[in-house]
């Protein structure tokens, strides 16, 4: 347990219908061994019961809860730069409606801080994948002596190619990043791929997390939304790609990355035809797919 620090804590809720999982989520905040200094919930419009859940913490004897309840569906990027800007904190962490923490994820994390203020932006922990009745499925951890740089961040080298989550950032970050609220998905990536070039992360080497994985399946025109939004988001950092050593590793990853994608969508719309068809849709638009030793284009 770490002791009572001077800077302040504050938590971002954002929840658009999870009344299966919310109060979960607003709990396992309000049950941190470190309490934070303020929770913000952010109630996107919801057209299910979370709404009155989210009110019945209203008055929490235990931390100041602060809601907002949005009269439009917002998005979640949004939602986010919106409760950075209303928090107080010198330290921020998010937490999606549907996710929940251990008792020990914010003072583990805190430890990062107090032992070494100066040299740390970011402290995150591992988290345990759970199905929708919270039946582990796989645990994301790694070595504490493992680099986060954005080579890394990119090519999303971590235990089952997902990222870092639920991370402790300190607030004054936010100055030069903000959620691009362009994207609808994958606005988490787009942010740690941000703060990957500019500051410097540090893993507590605790399970703090319990990341959710519902049964969805996807649609064809939400795997092509996945595959819309993660080309926007890879194309923004072409130019920062261009001053790395290995830029044509870089650039024939994403390529592969992307063009796998656009096979599966194409399979997932078309069946056993889109099979057929992907690979000569995948070279027209990604042409770089089969070719590792293409030099940049300048």
């Amino acid at each position: 347990m770490v002791e009572r620090l001077s800077a302040k804590v504050s938590v971002i809720i954002s929840c658009f219908n999870q009344e299966k999982y919310i109060q979960k989520a607003i709990k396992s905040v309000l049950d941190q061994d470190y309490l934070p200094d303020e929770l913000i919930i952010i109630d996107d419009h919801s057209t299910d019961q979370s709404t009155s859940i989210i009110e019945s913490f209203r008055n929490s004897p235990v931390v100041p809860v602060k809601i907002v309840a949005n009269q439009t569906n917002k998005g979640i990027t949004k939602n986010r730069n919106l409760g950075i800007e209303l928090s107080s904190g010198d330290y921020i962490s998010f937490l999606d409606g549907d996710d929940y923490w251990a008792p020990s994820k914010l003072s583990e994390e805190l430890k990062i801080f107090s032992s070494d203020e100066d040299n740390i932006d970011v402290a995150f922990s591992g988290f345990t994948i759970v199905d929708e009745k919270e039946k582990s499925i796989g645990n994301w951890d790694i070595s504490q002596d493992d680099v986060i740089d954005f080579n890394r961040v990119y090519q999303r080298k971590f235990p089952f190619g997902i990222l870092f989550r639920n991370e402790l950032i300190k607030k004054k970050c936010f100055i030069e990043l903000q959620f691009d609220e362009r994207l609808s998905l994958y606005e988490d990536f787009d942010i740690r791929l941000g703060m990957a070039l500019k500051f410097s992360f540090k893993y507590s080497g605790n399970m703090g997390c319990y990341y959710r994985k519902t049964g969805n399946s996807l649609s064809d025109i939400f795997c092509y939304k996945h595959y819309i939004s993660l080309k926007y988001l890879y194309n923004k950092y072409d130019r920062t790609v261009k001053y790395y050593t290995n830029k044509v590793a870089l650039m024939v990853w994403k390529e592969k990355y992307l063009g796998n994608l656009l096979a599966g969508c194409l399979i997932v719309k078309f069946g056993f035809f889109g099979k057929i068809i992907s690979l000569p849709i995948i070279l027209w638009f990604h042409p770089r797919y089969f070719l590792s030793t293409m030099p940049w284009k300048n």
